[in-house]
C-alpha cells in the first residue's frame, strides 16, 4: 500500500472502530529497535517495535512496558454502510452468499449447487427463495437423490453464478474466500454472511470450522466490521491417516481452522483473567510477550489525522496507537509534558518522538551538491 501510486491513495482511508478515518501510512527504518510480537488470550498477534504504543485499561503503554497483567483494547462498533457504495444488499442475501462459502460450489454448466442435510434444507431453502426474490432472480430450485443423507439442490442461473462468483473467490472448500467489499455494504448483509456460514460449516457456540485459512481471516474481519470479537485455532491432523464423514472415507489434506466468535452478554462485562469491559471498551488479557526476530530494515504504521484520537484497527480487532511523524518544535510544544532536549540549526535533535527520532538533513550540503 505504502508503494502504490498517490492516484490510489488520493482518498485514503483507515479502519477504526466502527468509521473511516482519514490518514497515511508510514514508512519507518527500524535501525536496532527491538521488535515483540504480543498475543492476549484470544489468540490475536500484534508485531511492533519496543516504542510503539498501546491502548490499556492503565492508559498508553510503550510495547517494552507491557507484561502478562495487561490488557489491549479491542474495537466494538459496527461499521455502517458506505452509502455511495451500497448495493441495499439485504441479510437474506448474505445468507444465501454465507452459504454457498460453507456447502456451495459451481456445476458443469451456469449452475450453483448446495449440498445439504434434511434439517438445513428446511431451514435455508426459505431463506434463499426470499434471497433470489430480491435479487428478481425468478429461478426454481432441482433436487437430486439423497447421498449420504444429503441432497442436492441446483440452480441454473447464469446471473446468480455472476453473483456469487463477484461476492467468493475460489472453487474448492480450502481456497474459497470473501470479496472484502462486503465491508462497504450494509450489517444486515455482513451479518447474513457470518451466519449462512455458520448454518453450514458451523458447530455449537458460534463456532465456524474451515480448511480455508483465506476464508476464516476474511470472517474475522468481518466479526470486527460488526464489532464482535473472535477466536481462531488450527488443529493440523494431516499425517493421522483419513477421516469419515457422512459415511464416506476422506484424506487429512489440509489443517482444519476454528474460528469462534463472542456474542457479548449484556449481562457480563468481565470474565476473569480473559476480557474485562470499561467504559463500552472491550479489552483481552495479554497471554504471551515474545521478541521478535526479523531482518526487515523498515516497519510501517499508519499515522491518523485525527490528533483527539490518534488509533486505529487492525483487521483482528485490536486498537492500537498511531505513529505521527512530528517535525515542529511548535506541535511538540501543545504537549502536556515538557520534552528535554535539543534542535540542532540543520535539523538534528535528540529527542525520541513517536516510534523514531526525527531524522537529520544536511540542507547546506543539499545546496552546495
Amino acid at each position: 500500500v505504502f508503494n502504490l501510486p498517490y492516484q490510489d491513495k488520493k482518498n485514503f482511508r483507515i479502519f477504526h472502530n466502527g468509521n473511516w478515518c482519514y490518514g497515511r501510512l508510514n514508512k519507518i527504518n527500524r535501525g536496532n529497535k527491538k521488535m515483540f510480537k504480543v498475543t492476549t488470550v484470544n489468540n490475536k498477534e500484534i508485531l511492533m517495535t519496543e516504542d510503539h504504543i498501546n491502548l490499556t485499561p492503565s492508559g498508553n503503554k510503550r510495547a517494552d512496558e507491557l507484561d502478562c497483567n495487561d490488557y489491549l483494547a479491542f474495537s466494538t462498533k459496527p461499521l455502517e454502510r458506505i452509502p455511495e457504495r451500497d448495493m441495499k444488499l439485504t441479510y437474506e442475501q448474505g445468507v444465501f452468499i454465507g452459504a454457498y462459502l460453507g456447502d456451495g460450489s459451481k456445476t458443469n454448466t451456469n449452475g450453483i449447487i448446495f449440498s445439504l442435510s434434511d434439517e438445513k434444507i428446511n431451514e435455508l431453502i426459505p431463506i434463499f427463495s426470499k434471497a433470489l426474490a430480491q435479487w428478481e432472480l425468478e429461478i426454481e430450485e432441482r433436487y437430486s437423490n439423497k447421498v449420504n443423507n444429503c441432497t442436492n439442490i441446483v440452480y441454473n442461473s447464469a446471473e446468480l453464478r455472476n453473483i456469487v462468483e463477484f461476492w467468493v473467490y475460489g472453487d474448492y472448500c480450502y481456497e474459497k474466500e470473501i470479496n472484502l467489499e462486503c465491508l462497504l455494504q450494509s450489517k444486515e448483509f455482513r451479518n447474513g454472511i457470518v451466519d449462512g456460514l455458520y448454518k453450514t460449516d458451523g458447530g455449537n457456540s458460534n463456532r465456524i470450522y474451515s480448511t480455508s485459512v483465506k476464508q476464516i481471516e476474511g470472517i474475522e474481519i468481518i466479526l470486527t466490521s460488526l464489532g464482535m470479537q473472535s477466536i481462531i485455532d488450527m488443529s493440523d491432523r494431516t499425517g493421522e491417516g483419513k477421516v469419515v464423514i457422512r459415511e464416506e472415507e476422506f484424506n487429512r489434506n489440509y489443517p482444519v481452522y476454528c474460528i469462534r466468535y463472542y456474542k457479548q452478554n449484556k449481562n457480563t462485562r468481565n470474565i476473569k483473567d480473559i476480557y474485562k469491559t470499561i467504559n463500552n471498551t472491550i479489552y483481552f488479557k495479554i497471554k504471551t510477550i515474545e521478541e521478535y526476530q526479523t531482518e526487515e530494515k523498515f516497519v510501517y504504521c499508519f499515522e491518523m489525522e485525527n490528533e483527539d484520537e490518534p488509533y486505529f484497527t487492525l483487521p483482528n480487532g485490536i486498537i492500537t496507537h498511531n505513529c505521527r511523524l512530528v517535525n515542529d518544535t511548535k506541535e511538540i510544544a501543545k504537549g502536556k509534558e515538557k520534552i528535554e532536549g535539543f534542535f540542532s540549526s540543520i535539523g538534528g535533535t535528540s529527542i525520541s518522538i513517536g516510534s523514531l527520532k526525527v531524522n537529520t538533513i544536511n540542507f547546506a550540503r543539499v545546496a552546495y551538491e
